[in-house]
């Protein structure tokens, strides 16, 4: 069997780690591809969220930094702009 690399994004937070593709399972028992991304560097502790249509973005062992209603296919999960 050929598996082909995937280049995955590079965490916008820390600029270190990988955002790594987690998948989960719903109530009824159904896949849910993707439902989370987190930061390979457990140091910095970016995860991205998706739970019933919000995109949420937190950090581990922490509150949650922004929330957003998930947007059309192919849109932008970029976190909030940092002051």
């Amino acid at each position: 069997m050929n598996i082909a690399p995937v280049n995955l994004p590079s965490c916008p937070i820390c600029g270190k780690g990988t955002l790594l593709p987690l998948s989960d399972y719903a109530a009824e028992g159904s896949s849910v591809v993707y439902k989370a991304w987190a930061c390979s560097q457990s140091v910095c502790g970016h995860v991205i969220r998706v739970d019933k249509g919000q995109v949420t973005y937190e950090r581990i062992g922490g509150r949650a930094e922004h929330q957003r209603a998930a947007g059309p296919p192919g849109a932008s999960l970029r976190p909030p702009s940092r002051r």
